[in-house]
């Protein structure tokens, strides 16, 4: 053990023994960012492990405006999403051993081209902004070219 590291050791042995309360307190911040080790099937209390289905509204309107933005700026195209068919679940992990309990799904997009292509995308517990809003990672077959998903390989 260096000496900063056991200076910084006796400093917060010396705090939690003075202040009541404090290893309590110490113990909580702990537990609620989760520097825990994770242990087999238990996950971080950040997660309840409550994950909105494939084929749920919100997470469909998301993929269809951030693909219309992403379009429009990058490739100055007006290809857009117009819905979805055939979503499914292809593996779903809301209760298994991963930290953060997450659905891969897939759907069959129809696009204003008139094609009809296939959307790879993760529902993300709490992985949307700040952490507050369940986050939606996708690609679009055909489009995505760096997405190992969408060209027809597993990841």
């Amino acid at each position: 053990m260096t000496v900063t590291r056991f200076f910084r050791a006796a400093c917060l042995a010396l705090v939690l023994a003075a202040v009541p309360g404090a290893a309590r307190a110490f113990n909580l911040f702990d537990e609620f960012w989760g520097s825990t080790p994770l242990v087999d099937d238990q996950r971080l209390p950040l997660y309840s492990g409550v994950v909105p289905a494939c084929d749920s509204a919100e997470a469909l309107s998301k993929i269809q405006w951030r693909f219309q933005n992403r379009q429009a700026e990058y490739w100055h195209s007006d290809l857009q999403i117009l819905g979805f068919d055939r979503v499914a679940e292809v593996r779903g992990l809301p209760h298994g051993s991963v930290s953060i309990p997450q659905r891969n799904c897939v759907a069959a997009a129809v696009m204003n081209d008139r094609q009809v292509r296939r959307v790879h995308y993760t529902i993300l517990e709490n992985g949307g902004l700040l952490g507050v809003t369940d986050g939606v990672e996708f690609c679009v077959s055909g489009l995505d070219r760096f997405a190992r998903d969408c060209n027809g390989r597993a990841p």
